[in-house]
């Protein structure tokens, strides 16, 4: 009889140990996957900036137009949206490792993406378009995005 009853005690304690275990990895498995998805999310984010820094950049650099408040509008978001990719890219490469390193040898083009885009003609009175500087600008973006390609 003792047998029996064990044997009934046991099957109902075993049912709910191993609910609890399956909750706990779906639990898990299910974190997993969000986080991968918001990092996923993130990159194509961050992807998508850089394409739009291009056009910005773009713009600034074939306007036909005396200088004027189109110019200094324009510096501004440049400026404005390089700190923006600059951050989120930093903050992407402290999720992943291969970011991580994507990250750390695309130092390069990001320092030479931003010099070209700036151009140091920012400040002068005297405006001239600059077509060259949009292929390179292309350039250097194209690095970047195959980087994070390659991490992601």
């Amino acid at each position: 009889m003792s047998v029996c009853l064990q044997s009934i005690l046991v099957t109902p304690l075993a049912i709910i140990a191993g609910a609890g275990l399956a909750w706990y990895g779906n639990y898990h498995v299910q974190t997993r996957i969000q986080r991968n998805l918001r990092l996923a999310h993130g990159v194509d984010e961050l992807k998508r900036r850089l394409y739009d820094f291009l056009d910005l950049a773009t713009r600034y650099w074939t306007l036909d137009a005396p200088r004027g408040e189109i110019h200094r509008t324009l510096e501004a978001q440049i400026i404005a949206r390089k700190r923006i990719i600059l951050e989120e890219f930093n903050a992407l490469s402290s999720k992943s490792t291969e970011l991580e390193r994507s990250y750390s040898q695309t130092e390069s083009s990001r320092v030479n993406l931003w010099d070209v885009a700036a151009g140091g003609c920012f400040q002068e009175a005297k405006w001239k378009s600059d077509q060259d500087r949009v292929v390179l600008i292309a350039a250097e973006v194209t690095r970047i995005i195959h980087s994070i390609n390659q991490a992601h």
